[in-house]
């Protein structure tokens, strides 16, 4: 068997078309098609690169032992969405069917349903950071809603009498506001430090 045979059948033997093989060595295609029909021959270099993508040493690729059968690429092998493509479609599936049951077993807006499907759609959309957008929004609506709605105020902590006058759980939930708040910005100083790939 020549090199130009032995060049192809390695390549066929991983599924690799000549096009895939003339990319990974920085070559044309016909280069390729001409080393394997023998009508020249591989420099050194290329030779080195191709016992390396062949997974083969320089003898076997030149004959002088015998070459382990490649390793086929499995090609049913299924690759797994993204954990924030799993969370944001679970998210959007259980938001729209708590909004649905809401709506129609007690007739009120499904504030929290629709919030999970919102969440829901920025995982889907967002492709960098979806966690910390969705973090800093939901931050953000608890900063708004709770002072208004419920005793719980997050500068409260800080003003005198307020830990002896607000009701048993307001202080506490604050300062768990005030962690969440704190870590929200920690793990957005962090990715904002971590270069971009």
């Amino acid at each position: 068997m020549s090199l130009g045979e032995r060049i192809a059948s390695l390549r066929a033997g991983m599924g690799m078309s000549q096009g895939e093989l003339a990319g990974k060595l920085g070559v044309s295609r016909q280069s390729v098609s001409k080393w394997e029909t023998n009508g020249s021959v591989p420099e050194l270099d290329r030779l080195i690169q191709l016992a390396d993508i062949f997974g083969v040493t320089l003898n076997a690729l030149a004959g002088r032992e015998s070459a382990p059968a490649p390793e086929r690429p499995a090609a049913a092998v299924i690759k797994r969405p993204p954990a924030r493509i799993i969370a944001g479609a679970a998210l959007l599936a259980a938001g729209l069917l708590w909004s649905l049951l809401q709506l129609s077993l007690t007739m009120t807006l499904p504030v929290l349903g629709l919030y999970m499907a919102l969440c829901g759609a920025l995982c889907l959309l967002i492709r960098r950071h979806a966690g910390l957008v969705i973090g800093w929004l939901t931050m953000a609506a608890l900063m708004l809603f709770t002072s208004r709605f419920t005793s719980v105020r997050m500068l409260g902590i800080f003003r005198r009498g307020y830990l002896e006058n607000a009701p048993a759980l307001a202080p506490i939930l604050a300062a768990a506001m005030w962690l969440c708040l704190a870590a929200l910005v920690f793990f957005t100083v962090r990715a904002a430090k971590r270069p971009r790939k």
